[in-house]
């Protein structure tokens, strides 16, 4: 299954940056693309990668705490990932690209919204093996590449389906990532 992850992701990442690619403008060079994207427009480096440190059962609407924060740069503005209440306060308007994954505990199922500012930007469904006898756990991992103006809020947030559990241990883990790839002039 990681595997899998993976290829897509490694396709994905071509499809994008082939897009960048062909729709730039001609007096655009390719290490002045691959700067901007780095790096922002003023040298700032935007990311961050958090994660749940254990399971945890959620409300309905309840904003996801992913409470460990491996990765937080917000390019020495203010804002960036807060691991208290779960929300990404963007520090530079720009095109970002925010990914997520969550896992349901065994028998049970849900759905994990991608918000901006109280506006579904995406979202996706996890399940493990509802019926029957199977023990098997299937994340689900969103990825929006979406427009940010800064000082907007970004967070994932639960949205009930059957059972409350949100899995995250040393197996699987409940993650929420984000990064500038181009910052707006």
């Amino acid at each position: 299954m990681m595997g899998i992850f993976c290829f897509i992701f490694i396709l994905l990442q071509g499809a994008i940056s082939a897009s960048i690619s062909l729709n730039k403008p001609s007096w655009i060079s390719d290490s002045f693309l691959g700067t901007r994207l780095a790096e922002g427009s003023a040298g700032t480096q935007v990311a961050f990668h958090a994660y749940l440190s254990s399971s945890k059962c959620y409300k309905n609407h309840e904003t996801f705490v992913f409470n460990r924060a491996e990765v937080n740069m917000n390019g020495g503005n203010r804002g960036g990932y807060n691991a208290d209440t779960g929300i990404f306060v963007v520090p530079e308007t720009g095109l970002y690209a925010m990914t997520w994954t969550v896992a349901a505990y065994h028998g049970t199922w849900f759905s994990a919204q991608l918000m901006v500012n109280g506006v579904v930007k995406g979202v996706v469904m996890t399940d493990a093996d509802v019926s029957g006898s199977g023990y098997g756990v299937h994340p689900a991992t969103g990825f929006v590449l979406t427009m940010l103006s800064r000082d907007s809020h970004v967070y994932i947030r639960f949205v009930s389906g059957h059972g409350c559990r949100v899995k995250s241990d040393s197996r699987i883990r409940s993650t929420f990532s984000g990064w500038l790839m181009n910052a707006a002039a």
